[in-house]
């Protein structure tokens, strides 16, 4: 690696923000200090290079991984299921969506939007099925009270 081609770890962090969407320095910090624990296991490791107590990682290793991410990023959201719901004879109905992302430093999550709403719920696997559970339960009661 050329010294001049190289970043320390914090300016690391805010290129890969500023590349890649919806995210933040402060995520990709702590992103990289995952990525460089010994022991650790990456889905995708970022070569760097440590002198003394400072990392410093490749320009060009870097805007790889931001490509790959983004691409990633993009075919997780391609494949994210938009629903809409609607009574028939056009009531008003609403939009919502359903994302698997990469969460907020916390993992991955389960996100769910709900248009007419400024509501965007970061959900684990676990919550997201006890929500499931819960909506199917009362469209069972809503079936019943309804006639359907």
């Amino acid at each position: 690696m050329e010294r001049m081609n190289e970043l320390a770890a914090p300016l690391a962090a805010h290129n890969l923000a500023l590349k890649v969407p919806d995210t933040d320095a402060a995520y990709w910090r702590s992103f990289l200090a995952n990525n460089r624990k010994k022991g650790r296991i990456v889905a995708h490791p970022i070569p760097f290079r440590k002198v003394g107590r400072h990392v410093f990682y490749d320009r060009d290793d870097l805007a790889t991984f931001a490509a790959s991410e983004k691409a990633r990023r993009a075919a997780i959201r391609a494949a994210s299921s938009s629903h809409e719901r609607g009574r028939e004879g056009g009531g008003k109905g609403f939009r919502w969506t359903v994302e698997a992302r990469q969460g907020d430093g916390r993992g991955r999550a389960v996100r769910l939007k709900l248009s007419g709403f400024t509501l965007a719920m970061p959900l684990t696997s676990t919550q997201a099925r006890e929500l499931a559970k819960d909506l199917l339960r009362f469209a069972e009661i809503l079936e019943k009270t309804e006639g359907n």
